[in-house]
């Protein structure tokens, strides 16, 4: 390694006086090469202390835009950024605040067919992405490419994270074999307040840190987090001697795990904007049920719905008619399905869900309609 500049030994002069760190451990750092998969509440956070701590190369891979709504948590971006790539957006911040930093972006999903690619020369991946299928997905290929990864997750005011397939421990699928010990819902669906996430962002940014140092890190651990009252704590996580992913991972089939393992596919009728409108104008007796949150119905609904929760109908409260003809409707799509799989399992035949849910209503039917 070469020796460091007179401007680094200024800029990390605080981590060289750490003896856990010292000149050796940020000449490591400034080696080392760190892929952020996602840079949303949990990347931007994650990214900024990276760029900061002397990482060399940094990776990130989004496909998604910035948006209004990111802002209050995603704490690298402005308004000037909205519509913008959010990879694109974020390497020129991080460019900004450390002009010695090497930043890649990746435009792009992360998928079956781009995994190999995506994590070929990289030393720690974070997983920053907010759905499970793609936190199944990034577990498996780091298995398979042998990378450590750390991981984390938000909702609410909470949130935990870990460290994966680093040193023997165990892997992500350990801590969740179904996946059923996910919490239910989004962030966008659920809501959010924009610290917890720069709290476990940060907390992630760290565990990379301490990997490519040789720290002990989280692995066989989940760090828990609750602001809403203040508590924090460290569970163990055991790997599972019965876990297909983490003990036989050259059986791994990428192509297999764009959904999850246990999600079962279940999806009802849709019916368009444009019909179910027309049906409501004709007088029909239709049954259209929002499962969206309190929260979202006040800042917009269907005139003529009834608000049931998602929530409630998962709890059984379900005072609705199975006889009649029903349309489900939330944001999209999501909670919509789901909630037609819970009725019908209750008796309820004649289901569908309103296509798009009520943003292409807003778009197709009702353009004074508040979207969020």
């Amino acid at each position: 390694m070469t020796e460091p500049t007179g401007n680094e030994t200024a800029r990390y002069v605080r981590h060289i006086a750490l003896p856990q760190i010292g000149l050796e451990g940020q000449l490591k750092l400034r080696s080392s090469g760190v892929l952020v998969i996602g840079a949303g509440g949990l990347g931007c956070p994650a990214l900024m202390y990276l760029a900061a701590g002397g990482v060399g190369k940094i990776g990130i891979v989004d496909d998604d835009a910035v948006s209004v709504n990111n802002l209050h948590r995603q704490v690298l971006f402005s308004m000037a950024d909205v519509g913008k790539n959010k990879a694109r957006a974020a390497a020129g911040r991080l460019k900004d605040m450390n002009p010695a930093c090497d930043v890649v972006t990746i435009e792009k999903r992360f998928s079956p067919s781009s995994a190999e690619t995506m994590l070929s020369g990289w030393d720690v991946v974070l997983d920053c992405t907010d759905n499970f299928p793609t936190r199944n997905l990034i577990n498996a290929a780091c298995l398979l490419s042998g990378k450590p990864l750390v991981y984390g997750a938000v909702y609410r005011f909470e949130g935990h994270a870990s460290v994966f397939n680093h040193k023997g421990g165990p892997c992500y699928r350990c801590l969740f074999p179904s996946l059923d010990g996910e919490k239910n819902g989004s962030c966008e669906e659920a809501g959010i307040i924009g610290p917890a996430a720069g709290a476990i962002g940060s907390v992630m940014a760290l565990e990379a840190m301490k990997i490519v140092l040789g720290m002990e890190t989280l692995s066989g651990k989940l760090f828990t987090f609750d602001g809403q009252f203040n508590e924090s704590g460290v569970l163990p996580v055991r790997k599972l001697p019965e876990c297909p992913f983490c003990h036989a991972p050259s059986k791994l089939r990428l192509d297999r795990l764009e959904a999850p393992v246990s999600c079962r596919a279940f999806r009802a009728e849709r019916i368009s904007p444009e019909k179910l409108s027309a049906r409501m104008a004709a007088g029909e007796k239709i049954q259209l049920v929002d499962v969206r949150f309190e929260w979202e119905r006040g800042l917009c609904f269907i005139r003529g719905d009834v608000s049931l929760p998602l929530e409630r109908i998962s709890e059984g409260d379900i005072p609705l008619d199975p006889s009649l003809d029903t349309v489900i409707y939330c944001k999209d799509e999501s909670r919509s399905n789901k909630a037609a799989e819970l009725l019908a399992a209750k008796g309820f035949g004649k289901l569908s869900v309103l296509e798009g849910g009520i943003t292409l209503w807003a778009d197709k039917i009702d353009g004074n309609m508040t979207r969020y």
